[in-house]
């Protein structure tokens, strides 16, 4: 997939700056202990996640937009029941689970590990530079 993000352009994000009140923080994402990319990318969100969509479904995938993960159940081989977009319900068996549900933490919640943050909510400071 890789490929097809740089042949998007979506600019080059070599680093990330966090301000919590008075205190700064920078981290340059080439400086790190292994091999492996240096790079990642600003994007927009939506176009981002349709691009990756598309390329997994090039590359064989079935993609099911709108369907909701009811439960889950790991093991050999691990199984998920699945609501769709009409309300039906179906199951789904696999070697492995693999979550990309970021903030909704769909697994953490349906195997009772999600807890409460500790961090402060996420808040945008815009500050002008001069």
């Amino acid at each position: 997939m890789l490929r097809d993000v740089v042949e998007a352009g979506f600019q080059y994000k070599n680093g990330a700056s966090f301000v919590y009140g008075d205190h700064e923080t920078s981290f340059d994402f080439r400086d790190k202990f292994g091999d492996g990319w240096g790079t990642t990318y600003q994007v927009r969100r939506a176009e981002f996640d349709q691009l990756l969509a598309e390329c997994a479904r090039r590359s064989g995938a079935e993609i099911r937009f709108g369907h909701q993960v009811v439960e889950a159940v790991p093991g050999e081989p691990s199984r998920v029941v699945v609501r769709s977009t009409a309300g039906e319900t179906y199951e789904i068996e696999a070697k492995c689970m693999l979550d990309a549900s970021g903030f909704g933490r769909t697994l953490p919640r349906l195997l009772g590990l999600d807890r409460p943050s500790r961090f402060p909510s996420r808040r945008c400071h815009l500050h002008a530079r001069g």
